[in-house]
C-alpha cells in the first residue's frame, strides 16, 4: 500500500473504532441498569413499612393580653366654706328658747252669757242681677254699641199749597225704633211754620225703617230725633 492510501485508511479507521466502543459500553451500561432494576425496586418497596407516620403541628398565634388600665384614683371634694359652716352649725348645742312665764290673770265670767260657743248672725246680702237689658226700656243713641243705620228712607212729599205760595220751613221729629227696626211713637218737637209740613213728616216718617240698635249685643228700642227741612228749588 502506498503511503496516501495508508494515511487515508487511518483517517477513517480511528473514527470507526471509537464509535463502536462507544456503542458497547451503551450496552453494558444498560444491561447493569436492568440488572439492578428489581433490586432496586424492592427496596423501595419494603421501606414504608419501616417510616414512622408523621405528626402534624399546628401553630397557633396567641395575642399577649395586656394589663386593664389602672383606675382613676378618687380625689376627694375639698371642703366648701358652706358645708364647714353647716357642721359648725350642726356640732353647736341646740338652742332652747326661753319663755317668760306670765302673771296669771283673773277673769270675772259673766253667768248671763251662753255655755256654748258664740255664733254671730251673717248681715244679709243684696243680690245683684247684672243680666240684658230690659226688654221695655228705650236708649238714646249715645248709649247704643254704634249709631242707627236707615234701610229704608224714603223723603217727605212737599205741600202743594205751600209749593205755589212759596213756604218754606222744617220740622223737628222725634220717634222710637223699636227691636224690629220699625219706627213708632212719632212726635212733632218744634216745627217752622207751625201746622204746614207736620202731616207730610209724621207720614213719611212711618214708612222708615231702621237697622235695630244694639247694647252688648242684645237689639233694644231707641229714640230718635231728626229735623226734616223743606226748601224750594231756586
Amino acid at each position: 500500500m502506498t503511503p496516501s492510501a495508508v494515511k487515508t485508511h487511518t483517517h477513517w479507521t480511528r473514527p470507526f473504532l471509537l464509535w463502536t466502543g462507544a456503542v458497547i459500553f451503551s450496552l453494558i451500561l444498560n444491561l447493569a441498569l436492568f440488572g439492578l432494576m428489581p433490586g432496586l425496586s424492592t427496596g423501595v418497596a419494603e421501606r414504608p413499612g419501616k417510616m414512622e407516620p408523621l405528626r402534624m403541628l399546628n401553630i397557633v398565634r396567641v395575642k399577649r393580653s395586656e394589663p386593664p388600665p389602672p383606675g382613676k384614683e378618687y380625689k376627694p371634694r375639698p371642703e366648701t366654706v358652706a358645708t364647714r359652716r353647716k357642721q359648725v352649725v350642726n356640732t353647736q348645742a341646740p338652742i332652747h328658747p326661753v319663755i317668760d312665764r306670765l302673771p296669771r290673770l283673773d277673769f270675772d265670767i259673766n253667768p248671763k252669757l251662753p255655755a256654748g260657743p258664740l255664733v254671730l248672725p251673717s248681715p244679709a246680702m243684696e243680690t245683684v242681677a247684672f243680666g240684658a237689658p230690659a226688654m221695655d226700656m228705650a236708649f238714646k243713641i249715645d248709649d247704643l254699641d254704634a249709631p242707627l243705620t236707615p234701610l229704608v228712607r224714603i223723603p217727605p212729599i212737599y205741600p202743594i199749597q205751600a209749593k205755589r205760595r212759596g213756604i218754606e220751613g222744617w220740622v223737628k221729629v222725634k220717634f222710637l225704633v223699636n227691636r224690629q227696626g220699625i219706627v213708632e211713637k212719632i212726635k212733632i218737637v218744634d216745627s217752622h211754620p207751625t201746622d204746614i209740613f207736620n202731616r207730610n213728616v209724621v207720614r213719611c216718617v212711618s214708612s222708615w225703617r231702621f237697622k235695630p240698635g244694639t247694647v252688648e249685643g242684645v237689639a233694644v228700642n231707641t229714640w230718635a230725633t231728626q229735623v226734616l227741612k223743606f226748601r224750594l228749588a231756586r
